[in-house]
């Protein structure tokens, strides 16, 4: 009797599953490299971002410094003097010039302003001489127009004279001090009150020796 091949079949587990390839460290390291690398682009960019926003902040800072310090010098005062102001502020219109006892200097007067107990006269001292090379000293001129003796309005067809107002000191309503160093074609502004004009006069200021003509009140 022959024996059952079956019987004799080899039992050996197949291993034939056991050669399937896995994925090894090794490969995934260019992968993880990448990623570092384009991680690393992208903070060198942001850095990069970061520092020119600073400096842009840093200059403009800087630029309104040098703007502020620039108008804050302009409104100083040298030797204790007022410093010059532009000719013509843009908020006052010029009624009338006049010259004045110096010949490289004139005055200019404003839009009187009224209120109901004074008048206003608003006025500057311009430096009209083109070829002097130094600034002109304006307070010799001015030295009486914020007297109260010597400066006052005269209306000389109503026959009426307004005198210079003062404070509770005593001290005429004027600018304290309206003398000072200009250059040519720069002026010194400067206002003093009167005794209240009625409307509609046409009135001359004197003071010393000048006297100015045709300042019509509104």
């Amino acid at each position: 009797m022959e024996p059952n091949s079956d019987q004799f079949q080899s039992t050996t587990p197949d291993t034939s599953n056991n050669n399937a390839v896995m994925p090894s460290a090794s490969s995934q390291k260019p992968n993880q490299t990448k990623l570092f690398i384009i991680g690393g682009i992208v903070l060198a960019v942001l850095l990069v971002a970061a520092v020119i926003l600073a400096v842009l902040l840093i200059n403009k800072s800087k630029t309104t410094d040098s703007s502020t310090t620039s108008t804050s010098q302009s409104n100083s005062t040298t030797n204790g003097q007022q410093t010059a102001t532009p000719t013509a502020s843009p908020t006052k219109t010029i009624l009338t010039t006049a010259k004045s006892t110096d010949d490289k200097l004139e005055f200019v007067v404003y839009k009187p302003t009224q209120n109901s107990s004074n008048t206003t006269i608003n006025y500057a001292v311009r430096n009209t001489c083109s070829g002097c090379a130094q600034a002109i000293w304006s307070g010799n001129i001015v030295s009486n127009a914020a007297n109260k003796v010597t400066s006052y309005l005269v209306d000389d067809a109503a026959g009426k004279k307004y005198t210079a107002i003062t404070d509770e000191d005593g001290k005429v309503l004027a600018t304290p001090v309206c003398g000072s160093n200009i250059k040519y074609n720069e002026t010194t502004e400067c206002f003093v009150s009167f005794a209240r004009v009625p409307s509609g006069s046409t009135v001359s200021w004197t003071f010393g020796t000048t006297r100015i003509d045709g300042i019509k009140i509104d």
